[in-house]
């Protein structure tokens, strides 16, 4: 990895649920793959083959996380993606604050 590159963490609290996000400057997603799984995400439907191109990166991963994290405390929380080409994407997490 060259020295430009990097992954950043952070978490705060807001609106009395704990925010984490994962955050990269890598070559991001494109628009239209990065609106097919946010519509999975939204719509909680699991990847479909086809949208992989057969390379096996359905998001099937992604949205058992999300799924699981909105099963254990509700449909407001989970993840939720933005992403601009050449410039990176990020990942949002979002769960209750536990700690109040």
């Amino acid at each position: 990895m060259e020295e430009h590159h990097f992954i950043r963490l952070d978490a705060w609290i807001e609106d009395d649920d704990l925010v984490m996000v994962v955050e990269d400057n890598g070559v991001g997603i494109a628009p239209d793959r990065l609106a097919v799984l946010q519509s999975q995400l939204d719509t909680n439907q699991l990847a479909e083959s086809n949208l992989s191109g057969g390379k096996g990166h359905g998001g099937i991963g992604m949205m058992n996380v999300h799924r699981r994290i909105q099963l254990v405390f509700g449909e407001k929380y989970g993840l939720c993606m933005e992403s601009e080409q050449g410039k990176g994407t990020r990942l949002f997490i979002r769960f209750p604050d536990l700690a109040t």
